[in-house]
């Protein structure tokens, strides 16, 4: 398998606390952290190859001097929700704060946040941590390979249903930060067939009254762009999953055939009994003396 390299970036933005504050904060611009593949799961995340470094200071806006930091704190955002707050690390001088992801998981990819306390202020600002998308699982029963030997596409494991089907949902699941845009397209890059409809997010597909029309490979490919510095970039990782659709009598097929092997059974039985019997019979009777 060809692997390739999932790229995790930080960009910082500078912003300050208060209105009126004398101070603002810095801290690092964007360097790459590679990892492993694009596939994770929750059971066994994907994670970073190398540790990140996060770190930030202040600076006089008056003079342009660095200032000793007083407390420094580090918060995170992901898909929506504040994370754990961390200490961060002084340097010996007191003019820088870091803080070191060992280990680092893809989905922990997101906003974060140096708190700066200093000179009697409050400052901050963010760090964005770039995640490009990854299929990220539940592992529920649904096997995903590479496709073709290609480390960001993967075909999943067919699904039969049957004809007249109500609702069939298949889901897209990957994660990336910024949350990648999802597109759901059949047979390859064709038009979704009337009745399928993605969710809002795209994250799912519900295909409404499953016909035979219906049958085929449905792929979901998940794209993001950002810009680290001044190079904009676009990643995706592509899902195929194949639906077949049978006839709502199909499953009559196997009942008639073991019913054609239960009859041939019997009738085989019965000659052979017959046969015992007769045999049997022949014994017993006497045998006549000319």
């Amino acid at each position: 398998m060809v692997h390739r390299l999932l790229s995790l970036t930080v960009f910082f933005i500078v912003f300050t606390g208060a209105t009126a504050s004398t101070l603002q904060a810095e801290g690092s611009l964007a360097f790459l952290m590679p990892v492993e593949a694009g596939k994770s799961s929750f059971a066994n995340p994907l994670r970073a190859t190398e540790p990140l470094t996060l770190w930030c200071q202040v600076r006089d806006r008056r003079n342009g001097l660095v200032q000793k930091i007083d407390t420094a704190y580090f918060t995170w955002i992901s898909g929506g929700k504040m994370h754990h707050e961390a200490e961060a690390t002084l340097s010996d001088d007191e003019k820088n704060a870091t803080l070191k992801l060992e280990d680092l998981e893809v989905t922990k990819a997101g906003r974060y946040t140096c708190h700066i306390s200093a000179k009697g202020q409050n400052v901050s600002g963010n760090i964005e941590v770039f995640a490009r998308p990854v299929l990220h699982t539940m592992g529920q029963g649904i096997s995903y390979d590479a496709h073709e030997d290609d480390a960001y596409h993967f075909d999943a494991s067919g699904h039969t249903v049957t004809d007249g089907t109500d609702d069939e949902v298949f889901t897209c699941p990957v994660f990336g930060h910024p949350p990648p845009n999802i597109v759901w397209t059949f047979n390859g890059n064709h038009p979704l067939p009337e009745g399928a409809k993605p969710s809002e997010d795209g994250a799912k597909l519900v295909i409404d009254k499953v016909d035979k029309s219906h049958e085929g490979t449905y792929r979901c490919n998940a794209t993001s762009t950002f810009t680290v510095g001044s190079q904009k970039s676009t990643y995706s990782v592509l899902l195929d999953r194949p639906l077949r659709v049978k006839h709502w009598l199909s499953f009559l097929v196997p009942l008639v055939l073991i019913f054609i092997i239960l009859v041939v059974l019997a009738i085989v039985i019965s000659l052979c009994e017959c046969r015992r019997k007769k045999n049997e019979q022949q014994l017993l009777e006497p045998v006549t003396e000319e």
